[in-house]
């Protein structure tokens, strides 16, 4: 997922757009 955190993070509810 472009622009996210890993699929790791995501189902840990950590979903948020990743500026670099």
């Amino acid at each position: 997922l472009a622009g996210y955190m890993t699929e790791e993070d995501v189902q840990q509810g950590i979903i948020y757009p990743s500026i670099s």
